[in-house]
C-alpha cells in the first residue's frame, strides 16, 4: 500500500482514493482492499479522480435515496456500508 502524502490535498486524494477502493473491494469480494487501492494507484490521475469521483458521487444519490425514508432509510443506508465495507 502507498504511503500517506504530507500536504492537505495529497491526503485528502489519499483518503478517497482508500475508501473508494473499499467500497470497490467490497462489492468486488474477489479482490482486496489492498489490490484495487494499488491498481488505482497506478492509473493516471485524471482516471484516479474520475473514479473515485463517480463512487462518491453514487454514495452521494444513495444516501439522498435513502434520506426519503427518513430515520429507517439512513439507518439501512449505513447498514448496508457497514456490511459492503466490512
Amino acid at each position: 500500500m502507498t504511503t500517506a502524502p504530507t500536504t492537505l490535498a495529497g491526503k485528502s486524494l489519499w483518503i478517497g482514493r482508500l475508501a473508494a477502493s473499499a467500497l470497490i473491494a467490497g462489492v468486488a469480494r474477489r479482490y482486496s482492499v489492498k489490490d484495487v487501492n494499488d491498481r488505482l494507484a497506478a492509473k493516471p490521475l485524471k482516471e484516479q479522480g474520475l473514479i473515485v469521483g463517480a463512487v462518491m458521487l453514487l454514495l452521494f444519490l444513495a444516501a439522498i435515496l435513502a434520506a426519503q425514508f427518513g430515520i429507517v432509510g439512513m439507518l439501512v443506508y449505513l447498514i448496508a456500508l457497514i456490511v459492503i465495507v466490512n
